[in-house]
């Protein structure tokens, strides 16, 4: 079963001020949209990432866990 999940980019991670196309998501996740203060962005792979995001991804129920840790600061 897929899942939607709404993780908040840290200030501090890895993927703050990355490309979208440059981050590597695991298997399976679809970045579906980031939301930003009030704005809804429809991402491409030209997406910068900024601290405190949402980022709006579609996964396996299964990988909620994955994407737990993959945004730990």
């Amino acid at each position: 079963m897929m899942t939607l999940t709404e993780p908040k980019v840290p200030a501090e991670h890895r993927i703050v001020n990355r490309f979208a196309r440059d981050i590597r998501f695991p298997k399976g996740y679809l970045l579906v949209s980031v939301y930003r203060e009030e704005e809804t962005i429809i991402p491409s792979g030209l997406t910068k990432i900024i601290a405190e995001d949402r980022l709006l991804l579609l996964c396996k129920q299964e990988q909620l866990d994955q994407v737990r840790e993959l945004l730990k600061s």
